[in-house]
């Protein structure tokens, strides 16, 4: 099956700003987005957030979970801080994909599969952090 798929951890917040973020974690985000930017009157976005993501979008979801958690598992003990400041803020670590997708080089087939090993599902839980996981079908387009 043709599939584009992805993977990002995320800070998201009402008031920390992802400035704020990659200044504490000394990390640069790969994507970030400041709440009311689009709407302020919403405000949409609803939250800010600062984003690592996966590089290796032609890789299995195991290799990009895995190449994702390493990225931030350097800099756990400030996100700890972070969260144990009592502010708005959460984490998640965010799967999608985008099965039967058209514009997928139609010789690529990608593992369907994913799972989370031991210390993957430690580091996640000592930092408190949601896993959310998206799939849609690329086959009904925008309806």
């Amino acid at each position: 099956m043709r599939a584009d798929q992805y993977v990002y951890f995320a800070v998201r917040s009402d008031d920390v700003t992802a400035v704020e973020v990659e200044e504490r974690l000394g990390l640069r985000p790969d994507s970030v987005l400041v709440r009311g930017s689009r709407d302020p009157d919403r405000p949409v976005p609803a939250h800010h957030k600062w984003a690592v993501e996966s590089q290796q979008r032609d890789r299995s979801l195991y290799d990009q979970i895995e190449e994702v958690l390493a990225r931030i598992a350097p800099v756990e003990a400030a996100l700890t801080d972070l969260l144990s400041e009592g502010r708005e803020i959460s984490y998640v670590l965010q799967v999608v994909r985008l099965l039967n997708d058209p514009d997928a080089p139609e010789e690529e087939t990608l593992p369907l599969g994913f799972g989370f090993d031991r210390d993957a599902l430690q580091l996640l839980a000592r930092l408190d952090a949601s896993i959310d996981v998206d799939e849609y079908d690329g086959a009904l387009g925008d309806e």
